[in-house]
């Protein structure tokens, strides 16, 4: 037989193929996440007449293989889990968890192929009081380096807490000690964060607190490929907060540079607003202090990430906006620091809290934003992530990331691995069989 076949996926076209010694077949990367159902339906010809295959149902499903658990010890909780990709196509994967005096700072090196290399190790040298809220970054040299909130003890002030990180070269071993992030800029509040660098160095941000008032600041400060300091620090936000918000989150930019973003209310009862700051690569400020948000809606958990075009994303939670708790926003913008269309909600579930957003952008072009949701997949919190192209449309529809349902699935955290693949790490409740547990999938879609 001669003519045409056409491939449907229900009422949508994927193709038309002429036969072929009486054969047809279609590659199609057009098929969203989930179930669909498929037909092939000869167009007939002059000696043969139409005729329907019956449908085919195929799941189309990114992920790789199982989702694993990432902490060896099961004792007591393992939680706040971070996550990053290394320059030799590994990754590295970061928890707060029980180190002998109350919590620590723990991390598990992985392999390319998703493979654990080496066993699971302890991060912070100094253990006593509470180590907590880790992060970590990837450097330009092929290590890594981690940093986190560390309290001395449970009496200590809010004037007590510190800043410490640790480097680690690209075979995972420490360079130098542990030190302070924060030793000579205001008193640590808030949990850091990081970007990498050219040369293998780093930037970190935090909010500090005036000990004269109850005023905020947002800073930040640059680290060379040594670990030493570049200049003394900075002073982001142009303002004083009168309450600390969210912590800041900071991010590189394509074309050079950082952007820091943060929540801030003018007010002890004003409602907070996600603000930012565009930074140099020297370190100093690019333009002014800029509005993410409007002050209708209360915001926080602000999160960014660098895009391929030299701009960037911000995305954040909002009481009330979406009509039923809070829900997850997002703002593109360009290499020049201006807004590219309106923002938009990334959720498309709204009932209950969608919230701690995690994002992490394709070196194609193109992000991924992931969440916590309640109630969503039957059993307590999941969590969900939203593809988007370079141009901020939606791809496909927002999917459920992890597997395991029964509890709680909570604080996602992602890492781009490549043009079509990412990591997720979350905290789920009482799989590991005690408590809180560390747990990761890794998905292969297209751009």
């Amino acid at each position: 037989p001669t003519g045409d076949v056409v491939f449907k996926d229900g009422a949508t076209v994927l193709g038309t193929v002429a036969l072929a010694s009486g054969a047809a077949s279609l590659t199609t990367r057009a098929l969203a996440t989930g179930d669909h159902t498929l037909v092939a339906a000869y167009q007939g010809s002059g000696d043969f007449e139409t005729s329907n295959s019956s449908g085919t149902t195929v799941l189309v499903d990114p992920r790789v293989g199982p989702e694993f658990r990432v902490n060896t010890v099961v004792a007591g909780s393992q939680q706040l889990p971070a996550a990053t990709k290394l320059k030799a196509g590994g990754f590295v994967v970061t928890w707060s968890g029980q180190d002998g005096s109350s919590w620590g700072i723990f991390g598990q090196r992985y392999r390319a192929d998703g493979s654990k290399d080496g066993s699971e190790f302890r991060i912070n040298s100094t253990i006593a009081g509470a180590q907590s809220f880790p992060v970590i970054v990837g450097t330009a040299d092929g290590g890594f380096t981690t940093a986190w909130q560390s309290w001395p003890s449970p009496t200590a002030s809010r004037f007590g807490i510190e800043l410490r990180a640790q480097r680690w070269s690209a075979v995972g071993a420490r360079l130098g000690s542990e030190f302070r992030l924060d030793s000579t800029i205001g008193s640590s509040l808030s949990a850091p964060s990081l970007a990498a660098a050219s040369g293998g160095g780093f930037a970190s941000t935090w909010v500090s607190s005036r000990r004269t008032s109850a005023i905020y600041d947002v800073y930040a400060q640059l680290w060379d490929g040594s670990g030493k300091k570049v200049g003394s620090g900075l002073r982001v936000s142009a303002a004083a907060m009168a309450t600390m918000g969210s912590s800041p989150a900071i991010a590189s930019l394509g074309g050079g540079g950082y952007v820091v973003v943060w929540a801030s209310a003018a007010t002890p009862s004003a409602k907070p607003v996600i603000k930012g700051q565009r930074l140099t690569a020297a370190g100093t400020k690019t333009g002014s202090e800029f509005a993410v948000t409007g002050a209708s809606f209360v915001q926080g958990e602000p999160v960014v990430a660098g895009t391929a075009d030299g701009g960037f994303v911000v995305a954040w939670t909002s009481l009330g906006q979406d009509g039923s708790g809070k829900g997850v926003y997002a703002q593109r913008y360009t290499a020049a620091g201006a807004k590219a269309g309106a923002t938009f909600r990334v959720t498309t579930a709204t009932a209950g809290d969608q919230a701690e957003p995690s994002i992490a952008a394709r070196p194609g072009g193109g992000f991924t934003i992931a969440w916590t949701s309640s109630g969503q997949d039957g059993s307590g919190k999941g969590v969900y992530a939203q593809r988007y192209a370079a141009s901020g449309t939606p791809i496909d529809v927002e999917f459920r990331l992890n597997t395991t349902t029964a509890k709680d699935q909570s604080q996602p955290s992602l890492v781009v691995r490549g043009a079509t693949d990412f990591l997720a790490t979350w905290t789920s409740f009482g799989q590991d069989g005690s408590l809180e547990g560390v747990y990761g999938q890794m998905y292969s879609v297209a751009p």
